[in-house]
């Protein structure tokens, strides 16, 4: 409604009326009043029915809904696909934790029939990884005691499926009141308690992953090849502090299991007397993160030789300069091979033919790798730390991967400005398509890091060939591109690369390193920044 006024012009603004015009205003707005009046009693009435109304809906609404749940799919879904479902909820790059905040324990919390469904699954309890505390103080005592008795009821439960076991064994803590206590000077650690109860499930072991002290690995040592005849995965390192167990591998009767198809353990622990069926090994894993734990050369080169099925194998090998005298081991199944090289310069690629490999982690020595990749035509994924390989020895690798080549890492130290950087434009214009050079067509993903020699204007040249822009022609295949630059911004590629990161490019460009850990306001919290580079940017660690 339009209200005529001989005020309007003075409507908000500061004007104070006279006394004349105070008696017209009362006069012109006595009737609005009652109306507005009027207007009020009927919306409390109208709000009034509302509220009513909603109460209604409530009501109605509670009754519907408690008897749809009594129809609803998942209550009718068969227990059988419904145990599948509970099955596709645990984790699949580990086995689970003894955590309510994860499956197969947060299932058993939803309601009762779940919890009852859970319980009757007994593949979901048939996976995990135990942490055993460090032995030392009442609390750690009682910790252990509990977890124990927590792993017992876990395996109980998986009934007769077999069994996938990881133990990460913490080892002796003496209290801080009193001096260090050597290992050997303590009855057992908490981890050879746990190997111990875990061999009354021995005969369900099908794979096994344990980190834990001597004392813990020579509780093994009794286990008898009838112990386990399910065997077909085992793993067992000590933490590089501890010294190798007494009993060697050579006594280790439980290696001999016909169903054992993958090995790892420290280098210190391997010698051509291990008692392995070494031609039925598909997975082969030697190191344990020290040089100490690492292979010579000549002597991977004995082990490679005897593991003819093999499929994937990682290798720490502390490599010498002389040449090798092994004839070439040929590894026709293999398709993962990890490898971390020592400092000196190694033959070992001159002695492996590998024309299946698909995937290929250096870290090391790389002088030898062109050769070695040449006849690999089916390699797609490639990860090289390069600051010890010589810029020749990278360019060449480049140049001869095959068209199958879908991911590469290059990664370099972010520390020491002594160190020569080998990823510079020219390596990256190798990758680069133009007209006469069509290098890695089918490539999806690229990371670098720590290259601080590469341009923003290469790499903006390289993602513009990638997605098929001016110039390049061909269908885009680059779908994630990651480059820690520890620089100066000289462009923003962002706002550049704009509109292929809206088309679905994953672009990720980091430059400075992020603020020093130590004056971080987040500094002693899991979320302070790292100091030297992005979470993604660390080599493989395994």
């Amino acid at each position: 409604m339009k209200f005529e006024s001989p005020f309007s012009d003075r409507l908000g603004t500061n004007y104070c009326a006279t006394d004349d015009e105070v008696l017209e205003i009362q006069q012109l707005i006595a009737e609005p009043t009652h109306k507005l009046l009027i207007l009020e009693e009927e919306i409390t009435k109208l709000e009034k029915a509302i509220e009513n109304l909603e109460k209604d809906r409530k009501n109605y609404n509670i009754f519907v809904e408690a008897h749809r749940a009594l129809i609803s799919p998942i209550r009718r879904m068969p227990l059988d696909v419904l145990s599948e479902i509970f099955l596709a909820c645990l984790p699949t790059h580990r086995n689970c934790v003894m955590s309510a905040s994860e499956a197969p324990v947060i299932l058993g919390r939803i309601c009762s029939s779940w919890r009852a469904l859970s319980l009757e699954t007994p593949r979901l309890w048939a996976r995990l990884h135990i942490a055993a505390p460090p032995w030392g103080t009442q609390w750690l005592d009682q910790q252990t005691s509990r977890r124990l008795e927590t792993m017992k009821m876990w395996l109980a439960r998986s009934a007769q499926c077999p069994l996938s076991i990881s133990l990460h064994g913490g080892h002796f803590m003496s209290p801080p009141e009193t001096p260090p206590v050597a290992e050997s000077a303590h009855p057992q650690s908490t981890s050879t308690l746990f190997v111990k109860e875990l061999i009354a499930f021995a005969v369900r072991w099908q794979r096994v992953h344990f980190v834990i002290p001597s004392d813990g690995i020579q509780a093994l040592a009794h286990l008898k090849l009838q112990d386990v005849p399910l065997l077909q995965e085992i793993a067992v390192f000590t933490p590089p502090e501890h010294p190798p167990p007494d009993s060697r591998w050579t006594s280790f009767e439980i290696l001999k299991s016909p169903l054992l198809t993958s090995f790892s353990a420290p280098g210190r622990d391997f010698d051509d007397l291990l008692p392995l069926r070494w031609n039925l090994l598909k997975e082969l894993c030697v190191g344990g993160g020290s040089w100490e734990s690492s292979l010579d050369g000549e002597k991977a080169l004995q082990l490679l030789s005897r593991c003819s099925q093999l499929e994937t194998c990682k290798l720490s090998v502390n490599a010498e300069s002389e040449p090798l005298l092994h004839a070439t081991v040929d590894l026709p199944f293999l398709h993962t091979f990890h490898v971390d090289l020592g400092a000196a310069s190694s033959c070992l690629f001159d002695r492996i033919s590998s024309p299946n490999l698909r995937e290929l982690v250096l870290r090391g020595q790389g002088e030898r790798l062109p050769d070695f990749l040449a006849p690999c035509s089916k390699l797609e994924s490639l990860e090289i730390e390069c600051s010890h390989m010589g810029r020749a020895a990278l360019l060449d690798t480049l140049l001869v991967l095959p068209v199958t080549m879908r991911h590469i890492k290059l990664h370099e130290f972010a520390y020491g400005s002594g160190v020569p950087k080998t990823v510079d434009d020219e390596a990256l214009a190798l990758l680069t398509l133009t007209a006469g050079q069509r290098c890695c067509p089918s490539l999806e993903s690229l990371t670098l890091v720590c290259s601080s020699k590469i341009s923003d204007s290469a790499l903006k040249r390289f993602v513009l060939s990638r997605m098929g822009e001016g110039e390049f022609t061909g269908n885009p295949s680059l779908k994630r591109l990651r480059s820690h630059m520890p620089r100066d911004k000289e462009v923003d590629l962002k706002v550049d690369l704009k509109q292929y990161m809206d088309a679905g490019l994953d672009l990720e460009i980091i430059y400075r390193p992020p603020i020093n850990q130590d004056s971080s306001p987040w500094y002693g919290t899991t979320d302070a920044p790292n100091s030297w580079q992005p979470a993604w940017s660390v080599p493989t660690n395994w």
